[in-house]
């Protein structure tokens, strides 16, 4: 019967009537904290209502479970919560992990470029983002968003000798 409730609270997430969802999980995650997959579904909705420092235990215990651990979304998930606090070496492991369990992860691609840019990693940056471009994804154009996003944020650092108006 849990599982039907765990499902039906997904479902929830997915449409985005998140009051709802959480209203089904919490006191589902109270009467079973052992339950990791479980868990991971509360450390999404956490993370869904920008809880992040609340949502990374549950992500971590989850993703350290050897099958909930197994899932691309849970280190996706735990990557987006430590980005949010700043630690994007972390959270870059954590992308890493997401697309090597789950090639075709085309959000974890993007956010594995942005990390490696961010840390100053053009190589994986760009690896990154090639990588999610060959994805049928890519149709969306976030990719190239993100080459423009990346490309101006490069020129606005320059020297203005170097930044020609």
């Amino acid at each position: 019967m849990a599982e039907c409730f765990l499902i039906r609270g997904k479902a929830l997430m997915e449409l985005r009537r998140y009051a709802e969802a959480g209203a089904m999980l919490e006191p589902m995650v109270r009467e079973a904290p052992e339950d990791m997959a479980l868990g991971a579904q509360w450390g999404r909705w956490l993370l869904l209502q920008d809880r992040a420092d609340e949502a990374l235990p549950y992500l971590e215990r989850a993703a350290s479970d050897p099958v909930v651990g197994r899932d691309a979304e849970v280190h996706y998930e735990l990557g987006m919560a430590r980005a949010r606090q700043g630690r994007m070496r972390e959270a870059g492991v954590e992308f890493q992990r997401a697309v090597a369990l789950e090639p075709r992860h085309y959000d974890a691609w993007l956010r594995l470029a942005l990390a490696s840019f961010t840390l100053g990693d053009q190589a994986g940056y760009e690896a990154a983002l090639a990588r999610a471009a060959v994805l049928p994804q890519a149709a969306d154009g976030r990719v190239e968003q993100l080459r423009r996003q990346v490309a101006a944020a490069v020129q606005s650092k320059r020297p203005a000798a170097l930044n020609p108006r």
